[in-house]
């Protein structure tokens, strides 16, 4: 094993090196000297560590000499050919329809108590276990002494960690209101949508604490956007890959003085491997958020308004006259490709079988994925009601970061105890298995003539099956048996980088 000195030195976690109490370095990296004396270094063979005695070192003392202790586990992870920080593979992922949704639900294995969530740490973590799988999670018998209700879902969060702050503040309110600011605050139908796509990163989480919801109506509808992703790549690879490539939809809000504006594709895809797609790493849906395409010419145009058109050469057209609006056939352009798929990936999130209905009850919070789960609502009355009916749902956000944190202890836990160490991104998609469950939804029949154009996009090449690699901790010519942690072998699993 080959190591570079300077790195060895770089990585001392020696109280002098790294504070005990903060964890942060001492000393710079620029500290180094461009050369390097190792005075000895030797193996305790008690223990496995190293030790590593560096000459004329002043870098964190006054002292001549430095002393660097690595121990077994350091030791064990630079053998490893994948780093660990920062890349952990996300847990296996269970892809869920209405009914499988709703058998889960039933069985307990998405809900847990609030006390539980708060004070039982098997609990919590098998409950957060749950959500990291489905993306979707119940948290019930919220007290609802109304002195302290405002501030539950804010205890409930912060067992993940920190509140992600937005214009709307660290937490709001979804309550029906007149000149509502956002579609959400009204009463009428909202579809299924994920928040804050113009905010880069879109919150990670987001939880919602019902408070109150005794009008008629207001059913929460959730649907399980990586199975429309997959099932479409599987049924329709054409609208597929133009969800994935087309980057042509904007999200924006621009109100009270906020300014917010970001394009998206649709399927966002990270750590390939050779011509695969890699991970499913969110989904970008937000319809009442969507803005305006970009404005495109073309070599076909008309002037609604009669007078003639005249092409500028350039590919654009006017039209002659004071009065005059041209329209263009954008034959072949993103708008016109991207809208056929965008349809058919609507039905998949929408179709009966695929959409999760429930009337919230007091007293109960949804944790989901909004990278992730779609969410919408029925519409409720307003008017009619019984005196002091009303619907009221507490609302927060955690960033990414916050519930990656939280999420890698997962791993850790789990992997630990299967008696290994968790899988990183690029090692588990040379085993293949970032597409696990790929071919294992169900395959539609090859659906009817449709008045709605056909997507032009040429077929992605097919992926060629990637040698698997090597574990740099097995001795030169024992075969390689694959990763410790295998994903389930079961219907609708699937590892996907989140």
């Amino acid at each position: 094993m080959a190591m570079s000195l300077h790195w060895l030195r770089d990585t001392c976690k020696c109280p002098h090196c790294v504070n005990p109490d903060s964890g942060q370095k001492s000393f710079s990296s620029t500290s180094l000297p461009e050369a390097l004396e190792v005075q000895s270094a030797e193996v305790n063979a008690a223990d496995g560590s190293i030790t590593i005695v560096w000459a004329n070192d002043t870098v964190s003392t006054n002292a001549t000499t430095h002393t660097s202790t690595y121990d077994a586990s350091d030791i064990f992870t630079w053998q490893l050919p994948y780093d660990l920080a920062g890349n952990l593979l996300p847990v296996e992922r269970t892809l869920w329809d209405r009914s499988k949704l709703q058998a889960h639900i039933d069985s307990g294995d998405l809900r847990v108590s609030y006390n539980d969530w708060l004070t039982s740490d098997a609990a919590f973590w098998k409950a957060f276990e749950s959500l990291a799988r489905f993306g979707i999670l119940f948290v019930h018998s919220i007290p609802s002494d109304r002195a302290l209700v405002e501030s539950q879902v804010e205890k409930i969060a912060n067992r993940i960690g920190i509140l992600m702050h937005t214009f709307y503040g660290f937490t709001w309110d979804v309550r029906s209101k007149p000149r509502a600011e956002n579609v959400a605050y009204t009463n009428v139908f909202l579809g299924l949508h994920q928040d804050l796509m113009y905010i880069d990163p879109p919150p990670r989480l987001q939880l919602l604490h019902c408070i109150a919801n005794s009008f008629e109506g207001g059913e929460s509808l959730f649907s399980d956007g990586a199975r429309a992703a997959y099932s479409l790549e599987l049924n329709n690879p054409a609208a597929f890959d133009q969800l994935r490539g087309n980057r042509s939809p904007q999200f924006h809000y621009h109100r009270n003085g906020n300014d917010y504006h970001m394009g998206r594709n649709t399927f966002r895809y990270a750590g390939r491997t050779g011509q695969g797609n890699g991970f499913l790493s969110r989904i970008h849906w937000a319809p009442p958020f969507q803005a305006p395409f970009s404005r495109q010419t073309g070599a076909t145009a008309t002037n609604v308004l009669g007078n003639r058109v005249i092409q500028d050469g350039g590919g654009g057209a006017y039209a002659e006259g004071e009065h005059s609006m041209v329209v263009v056939e954008e034959k072949g352009k993103n708008m016109t490709k991207w809208v056929p798929a965008a349809k058919e990936f609507e039905r998949e999130i929408s179709a009966e079988e695929n959409m999760f209905e429930l009337k919230m009850k007091e007293g109960e919070c949804v944790i989901f994925d909004n990278w992730r789960v779609l969410h919408g609502r029925r519409e409720f009355q307003t008017e009619g009601q019984a005196e002091g009916a009303e619907r009221w749902l507490k609302g927060t956000y955690i960033s990414h970061q916050v519930y990656k944190a939280m999420e890698d202890k997962l791993q850790w836990r789990l992997a630990q105890k299967e008696g290994g160490i968790p899988l990183a991104i690029g090692v588990a998609e040379a085993h293949g298995l970032g597409w696990k469950e790929r071919g294992q939804l169900p395959q539609k029949e090859a659906p009817k003539e449709e008045t709605t154009a056909p997507v032009q996009t040429e077929e992605a090449p097919k992926t060629e099956e990637t040698p698997k690699v090597e574990e740099a901790v097995k001795p030169e010519g024992t075969q390689n048996e694959g990763p410790s942690r295998q994903p389930e072998e079961q219907l609708g699993t699937v590892n996907w980088n989140a």
